[in-house]
C-alpha cells in the first residue's frame, strides 16, 4: 500500500482554514505531508476511492459524510478527529433581501430545520443544525476545534491557493 493521498473537498478550505489558525505552522505541516509523499487526488470521491481500494492507507482532511456514508455501506473505513483540534467548513443557509422568492426560501430553511428535515440531514450522514436531533457521528460541540488567531495570519484567498497549489500542484 503506498502512502496517504490528500484528498479535500477545497484546497481553499483547508489550505486557508489551518493557514488562519495556525499561521506559518501550516505550512510546515504540509511540506512534511509532501516530503512524506502526501499527493493531492481531488475531492470527496477521488480522494476517497484509492483509500476503499486499498491503493492509498489514509485521506486527510476529506469531507466526513463520504467516509460515513461509506462505512454505513459496508466499508472499512474510519473518521478519525485528530486529538490536536480540526478545521470545520460550515455550510450556512440565508435569504437573500434581494430574492424574488422570499416565501420558497423561507419554507425550505424551515423544513430543513424541522424534524424531518434534520433527519434527512442525518440520514446523508451530515451533521445535524439542531442538538436535539439523534445522530452516530460527532456535533459540532464533540469536536476540539483549532483555535483561531484573531485574524493576524489571514492571507488572502488567491495567496493561499498559489502557495497550496505551488506544493500540491493544481488538480
Amino acid at each position: 500500500m503506498s502512502g496517504p493521498c490528500w484528498g479535500i473537498t477545497s484546497n481553499e478550505n483547508l489550505g486557508g482554514g489551518l493557514q488562519a489558525r495556525l499561521g506559518e505552522a501550516a505550512w510546515t505541516l504540509f511540506d512534511n505531508l509532501h516530503k512524506n509523499g502526501m499527493v493531492m487526488l481531488g475531492p470527496n470521491a477521488q480522494a476517497i476511492n484509492p483509500v476503499l481500494q486499498g491503493a492509498k492507507s489514509a485521506v486527510f482532511g476529506a469531507v466526513d459524510y463520504v467516509a460515513y456514508g461509506a462505512a454505513a455501506n459496508g466499508e472499512s473505513v474510519k473518521v478519525i478527529f485528530p486529538s490536536s483540534g480540526t478545521v470545520i467548513a460550515p455550510r450556512p443557509m440565508m435569504i437573500l433581501k434581494s430574492s424574488h422568492a422570499q416565501a420558497d426560501a423561507r419554507a425550505f430553511i424551515d423544513y430543513v430545520l424541522s424534524d424531518e428535515g434534520q433527519q434527512r440531514i442525518t440520514a446523508a450522514h451530515l451533521m445535524p443544525a439542531r442538538d436535539d436531533i439523534d445522530t452516530p457521528r460527532p456535533r459540532l460541540k464533540d469536536l476540539k476545534l483549532l483555535p483561531q488567531d484573531g485574524g493576524g495570519n489571514t492571507k488572502s484567498r488567491t495567496e493561499v491557493l498559489s502557495r497550496f497549489n505551488a506544493l500540491f500542484g493544481e488538480h
